[in-house]
């Protein structure tokens, strides 16, 4: 498959859930107009594609929703566990090196004897 095709997918799967508000968003301003609604509703062919595109955009972009959000909360647990490993990690010798400054700084301008 060619990139382009490839980044154009990808690009129209995350903004799925958009592209289907807006479009419901404008299904539904079309119908709130007294013509339009009686010639969708006198009509069976335009009634069922109607409902069935509303049906398919609202779906898909509610499961497409979901799963962006389960991937962004399993990517910021990992972070979150990676940090707390790093931290982990290198927190000893953070505060060796706190302790050694901060001993430093009361020695240069105190004066007082460490024991």
């Amino acid at each position: 498959m060619a990139p382009f095709i490839q980044r154009a997918g990808i690009w129209v799967l995350d903004v799925l859930p958009e592209i289907s508000n807006m479009a419901l968003a404008v299904v539904g301003v079309l119908m709130s107009f007294p013509v339009k609604a009686e010639a969708v509703e006198k009509n069976p062919f335009w009634r069922r594609v109607t409902a069935w595109t509303c049906i398919v955009l609202g779906v898909s972009g509610l499961v497409v929703s979901a799963h962006q959000r389960h991937e962004s909360e399993s990517r910021l647990e990992t972070v979150a566990a990676n940090t707390k490993t790093a931290v982990d990690e290198l927190s000893p010798h953070f505060s060796q090196v706190l302790r050694d400054r901060l001993r430093g700084a009361v020695n240069d301008h105190c004066e007082l004897p460490m024991s």
